[in-house]
């Protein structure tokens, strides 16, 4: 993630690596994400061995599905 630059770089996808351009307080809601919640998993979870940026407290990757839920919620307020 570049906040800078409001961009993040898709490296593992079902299609090629691509950048992505993001909204300001898309770039904000990241960084607070990241550095209040990711920054304390444990430094040998799956989220941080495997780099996913979505997970659950114990660091394991979440569902497609509830990925979805996530950004159906986000997109309703």
């Amino acid at each position: 993630i570049n906040y800078s630059l409001r961009r993040f770089e898709i490296v593992r996808s079902k299609s090629m690596e691509r950048t992505v351009a993001i909204r300001p307080k898309t770039a904000e809601a990241f960084d607070h994400y990241i550095m209040n919640y990711w920054t304390k998993l444990p430094h040998g979870s799956q989220a941080r061995v495997d780099g996913y940026i979505f997970c659950d407290k114990k660091g394991r990757h979440i569902s497609l599905r509830a990925i979805n839920r996530i950004f159906e919620t986000v997109r309703s307020h």
